[in-house]
């Protein structure tokens, strides 16, 4: 067996040492009612050692899809003008801008 077999081998037996699994706890208790929003409840989730908290934090700053296509529409946009100025150019002369 490889040393590296050997090592997460135990360190799966540590981790499945009887303890509760963090996430199973979180989600059987249910919902929980707050006037925080997001951020503001894990940050205080944190600060009190949570072993939740850093994963919460991390989910809530995953950027949303508008980003992405944001940049795929600015990107279009921009090679669209492009093409229109190539066009303008060769029919009308060298005056596009």
């Amino acid at each position: 067996m490889s040393a590296a077999k050997r090592y997460f081998d135990e360190k799966l037996d540590e981790d499945n040492s009887g303890d509760v699994d963090a996430l199973e706890d979180w989600l059987a208790t249910g919902v929980i009612k707050t006037t925080q929003d997001a951020i503001t409840f894990w940050t205080g989730m944190q600060t009190s050692s949570h072993p939740l908290a850093r994963m919460g934090l991390d989910y809530l700053s995953i950027p949303g899809m508008w980003c992405f296509f944001s940049i795929i529409h600015c990107l279009i946009f921009v090679v669209s003008n492009i093409n229109r100025c190539r066009a303008f150019v060769f029919k009308r002369g060298p005056h596009c801008v």
